[in-house]
């Protein structure tokens, strides 16, 4: 009997951890007549969403006229490449289906004609930590985002939505949470024990990796990046930006990269008072009721038992000394730097102009960012 073990886990519970430790271990798991298939089909799932979008504005629908994405991926996405009968997909834009029963039911039978035996693996994380850090990485690129968003993000979060078509299907789920597979010491243990019990195999020994998560930005990282946002949207304007988008996101990448760099010792980042993360982290429980009816187990503890942090955020400009000229100088160079590319078709700006720009920012930082 063929097995396939599919991971389905949300934006940052430790997908790409997940993804590296299977990679970095595929001759252990083959030994064992598993395979690692390493699947990437993003581009496939995002066009296919955003022409559905397109024909309908709220919700998808069965008989739409789109052809399933999974369908123009090649099989080689999704099929084992060797003999053995056992795989395990990992791929966190599989997500995208998660809310969608026909989809996940059509993507489910479309597996089922190589693997008769199909896990799907939802990992998930502590409510707060998670949103927490959904907000530390949203400001990365360079769409617009303040603080006001922030509460959105931990008010709307809900299993019962989130997974609404997989709640509406027959399928075999296992849930997992985030610090029993990723962060911990023994995660690599309870993630062989996992793949164990389901293939049916003995002595999975997985390796440790260290040095592969997405480190998050903290407080200070968060503001200079709020800061670097905003002035490149007043130098370009919103409409121009959105239309240079693609050509902006490396030089954002790479900004977030030196920051990092510059500021690896940062103060824990979080946007909410202990009162909103308590208060929500009940909601959040209420609203996710069907989920955890349909799928019980001992993640439910670990999952809504509230972590409460102390709220932290930053402004350069209330910052002193010696860090609030390193935060500055490290702006305006990024920000002369990509003013000044070709690309970008601007008027060349001078070292004053940009000094003009990020002084601008700094005395009308709280009115942008909050």
């Amino acid at each position: 009997m063929s097995k396939l073990l599919i991971h389905i886990g949300p934006p940052k519970t430790g997908s790409t951890q997940l993804q590296k430790l299977f990679n970095s271990n595929s001759m252990v798991l083959r030994d064992k007549s598993i395979d690692y298939i390493q699947c990437k089909p993003k581009k496939q799932i995002r066009s296919y969403f955003r022409a559905y979008k397109k024909i309908n504005r709220w919700k998808l629908r069965s008989g739409n006229p789109l052809k399933p994405w999974y369908l123009d991926c090649p099989g080689s996405y999704f099929f084992k490449k060797s003999s053995n009968d056992n795989a395990i997909i990992s791929e966190e834009a599989l997500f995208k289906i998660a809310e969608y029963s026909d989809e996940v039911s059509g993507f489910d039978k479309f597996l089922s004609g190589s693997y008769s035996n199909r896990l799907y693996l939802a990992v998930l994380r502590e409510v707060n930590g998670h949103t927490i850090s959904q907000i530390s990485q949203s400001i990365k690129g360079v769409q617009r985002f303040d603080y006001k968003n922030c509460l959105g993000r931990l008010k709307h979060f809900s299993l019962d939505a989130d997974f609404l078509g997989v709640i509406n299907t027959s399928l075999d789920l296992e849930v997992a949470t985030f610090s029993d597979l990723v962060v911990d010491s023994e995660c690599t243990e309870n993630t062989s024990l996992l793949l164990e019990n389901f293939f049916g195999v003995s002595n999975i020994d997985l390796k440790a990796i260290e040095g592969v998560r997405n480190a998050s930005l903290g407080a200070e990282g968060t503001a200079v990046h709020m800061a670097y946002n905003n002035i490149i949207r007043l130098i370009m304007g919103g409409e121009k930006l959105h239309q240079l988008r693609k050509h902006i996101i490396p030089f954002a990448r790479q900004f977030r990269t030196e920051l990092l760099e510059q500021f690896p010792q940062q103060q824990k980042f979080c946007p909410f008072t202990k009162d909103e993360q308590s208060r929500f982290c009940e909601l959040q429980l209420a609203k996710s009721q069907k989920f955890i009816k349909r799928f019980p187990g001992n993640w439910i503890d670990n999952v809504f038992t509230p972590v409460i942090q102390e709220k932290k955020i930053t402004f350069i400009s209330e910052l002193d000394g010696n860090d609030r000229n390193i935060m500055l100088d490290f702006i305006e160079d990024s920000i002369h730097k990509i003013a000044n590319e070709p690309c970008f078709n601007l008027d060349s700006m001078s070292s004053t102009k940009t000094s003009e720009a990020v002084s601008y920012f700094i005395k009308n930082e709280h009115d942008l960012v909050l």
